[in-house]
């Protein structure tokens, strides 16, 4: 900061220069030409004692007497305010001077102030950027730690316009990249767990609907579209198991288990597939409803009535259109009859 110029007293003129020496010097002629008046009436006056002249030189000598008193008086007052004038001068050249001292160190600790001021300044704005940076990058960690990498990479970007430090920027993009692949890996991961669960409890909609959900939220991941294919991979699994099964009961005349098996596979197979089995199939229901027929019969027989009415419900449900179905239905409520009786009868006994 520049130093702020008081006039000093040197810039303006002494009391003695504004008396002036020409002053001085017309005071003193004044003086002398006065008293000489005085004197010349006086010798005028002695000399010729007649009057009128004798009145003339003493008014002639009071008057120069009068005049040079007047003179000193003015010399005098003159000299007294000169006198004045210097030692008010003087203080006052004294008061500039304390008053430039006193200006001059407030200068010099104003530009110290400024100078700590503008460290300070430097220093807040080193802290502010350094916090906001710090703020930044919390912010990331955050949307990050939730998934939301999208958003963290737009907040890199942000860090890099107002930052400007393109390798933490870059760096930073790279740990959001390793995070969202590993998060993709474990959530693949356990989409693919639940996937196989599903079909192992053949859930084949929850499954398929499971599977576009993590190809909805992970397009670009290859395990994820890979799901779809684990599903197929099992139906056709489970179809293979099945088919085998069946042939299994076919070949050691299983009728009952076999009619199961078949029940399953006809969700998995085609008609041209089923066409392939239908020799199979009718030689397997023959049997089936032929073992069913006899089981009937000998239940009956044996007053087995809560055997015989099982064995009913089984004909009708899965032989509803046969023979057999319509010979069931016409005993039915007889059946049903004989067993309650049989119920309370053995209720009786135990009481």
């Amino acid at each position: 900061m520049p130093d702020t110029q008081t006039d000093s007293p040197e810039t303006h003129p002494s009391p003695q220069t504004a008396v002036g020496y020409g002053g001085k010097l017309l005071l003193a002629a004044l003086s002398v030409a006065a008293f000489a008046l005085a004197g010349a009436g006086l010798v005028t006056a002695v000399v010729n004692g007649a009057e009128p002249a004798r009145s003339i030189g003493l008014g002639i000598a009071l008057a120069g007497l009068v005049g040079g008193l007047m003179t000193l008086a003015v010399v005098g007052l003159v000299m007294t305010l000169t006198a004045e004038r210097v030692a008010a001068a003087r203080q006052l050249a004294e008061w500039y001077g304390t008053l430039n001292g006193q200006i001059r160190r407030t200068n010099e600790q104003l530009a110290v102030i400024a100078r700590q001021q503008l460290l300070s300044d430097r220093t807040k704005a080193i802290a502010y950027r350094a916090n906001d940076r710090k703020a930044m990058l919390d912010a990331i960690a955050e949307e990050s730690t939730r998934g939301d990498y999208e958003a963290a990479l737009a907040l890199v970007g942000e860090m890099e316009e107002s930052f400007g430090n393109l390798a933490e920027a870059e760096r930073t993009r790279a740990e959001i990249s390793r995070a969202r692949e590993s998060n993709e890996l474990v959530v693949i991961r356990q989409a693919r767990e639940k996937v196989q669960a599903l079909t192992t409890a053949e859930q084949w909609g929850e499954a398929e609907q499971l599977a576009s959900q993590t190809v909805r939220r992970f397009p670009n991941s290859l395990i994820a579209t890979e799901l779809h294919i684990d599903i197929v991979n099992a139906r056709q699994s489970l179809k293979a198991t099945l088919t085998d099964e069946l042939k299994a009961c076919m070949e050691r005349r299983d009728a009952d288990r076999g009619v199961k098996v078949l029940e399953k596979l006809d969700k998995y197979i085609s008609p041209e597939e089923a066409d392939g089995l239908r020799e199979s199939v009718r030689t397997l229901f023959v049997e089936r409803i032929s073992g069913l027929k006899d089981r009937f019969a000998r239940a009956v027989q044996a007053n087995a009535w809560a055997e015989s009415l099982a064995l009913a419900d089984t004909i009708l449900k899965e032989f509803p259109s046969s023979k057999l179905a319509q010979e069931v239905k016409g005993m039915y409520d007889s059946l049903r009859e004989r067993t309650n009786e049989a119920l309370v009868a053995a209720g009786d006994s135990a009481a």
